[in-house]
């Protein structure tokens, strides 16, 4: 006897954040290039058909995972600057103690999510010097987008502000390199800590 098959009847936003999760693993493995949507979708237990219903596409699917954790780390950035301008009573302006403890925060958030750090590094690669790789145009605008973010907090403590906010940039996406590389021997909030204080010194 055919033993029937067992529905899965998994909520669609969970199956949704299913599919995000171990795209995730997989983009950070074998980069955009080196995987199939097939693929995925045996690893998630589901149909192309069904993968491709959430997605679309597979440049759909990875410019949903960009920007989800876009979403995500803006969400958490955000909310902690607006809450120390509202106890310290300033406005558009965090004060040079609240900097430094932001750039703490960066590297606490690093640190608590390998996987998708992996994967930004590992696609970063790829699109670079390739303006037809899907996430070409979303790392351009990052890097534009924390660079002048870097920069505002910046400039009322620096005069080199732009400057100081490239290195700051360099200086965490090279750290978190190492880090994976070392297969995260090394504290890396500690190691951002110091060069961050270096930095800003």
């Amino acid at each position: 006897m055919v033993k029937a098959r067992v529905r899965d009847r998994r909520d669609p936003a969970e199956r949704r954040a299913q599919i995000l999760d171990e795209a995730i693993r997989f983009l950070g493995e074998r980069g955009y290039h080196g995987f199939t949507i097939q693929e995925l979708a045996g690893r998630c237990n589901i149909t192309n058909g069904a993968l491709l219903y959430y997605f679309r596409s597979k440049e759909g699917l990875l410019v949903a995972v960009l920007e989800e954790y876009a979403r995500s780390e803006f969400v958490d950035l955000k909310t902690f600057a607006l809450e120390r301008m509202r106890r310290e009573g300033t406005e558009g302006q965090l004060s040079f103690a609240a900097v430094v403890e932001f750039m703490h925060l960066i590297g606490v958030r690093t640190a608590s999510q390998p996987e998708i750090e992996r994967l930004c590094l590992v696609l970063q690669a790829e699109a670079m010097g390739d303006p037809t790789h899907p996430a070409s145009a979303f790392f351009r605008d990052r890097e534009k987008m924390v660079t002048e973010g870097f920069a505002m907090m910046l400039r009322p403590y620096r005069d080199d502000a732009v400057e100081l906010a490239r290195e700051l940039l360099a200086m965490v996406e090279g750290l978190t390199l190492r880090w994976l590389q070392a297969e995260q021997a090394f504290d890396f909030v500690a190691a951002w800590d110091r060069a961050v204080r270096k930095l800003l010194a």
